[in-house]
């Protein structure tokens, strides 16, 4: 348990390590008379859950963030290069048709 714990730090599955961690803090209290070395398997342990706790924390944190609205982009560039940056944004999903109208409009009023 202790490498699979190890592993699943390794390839960012925070949750699954955490899971996997506490399991095996219970097997391992269970069977400390029959390993020689359980101290070693409980710092594992021990760091793996302090590392998932804190990494499923901050991306909580940044999930909860909210992201900073496309339409505050600067347009660099002449009207027409303005204009299809904002045509791609908008193709993209990245902003609203209201968002794409309201930069279009702004750039066709620098005119």
């Amino acid at each position: 348990m202790d490498i699979v714990a190890i592993v699943l730090i390794c390839v960012k599955k925070w949750k699954a390590a955490l899971i996997c961690s506490v399991i095996g803090v219970f097997f391992m209290l269970f069977a400390i008379p029959f390993i020689p070395l359980w101290w070693i398997s409980g710092i594992i342990y021990a760091i793996t859950i302090m590392v998932s706790v804190v990494n499923l924390k901050s991306e909580e944190k940044k999930a909860s963030e909210p992201a900073k609205p496309v339409s505050a982009h600067v347009f660099i560039g002449d009207r027409e290069t303005q204009l299809n940056k904002a045509r791609s944004m908008y193709l993209k999903g990245l902003i609203t048709d209201d968002e794409y109208e309201d930069i279009k409009r702004k750039i066709l009023a620098a005119e």
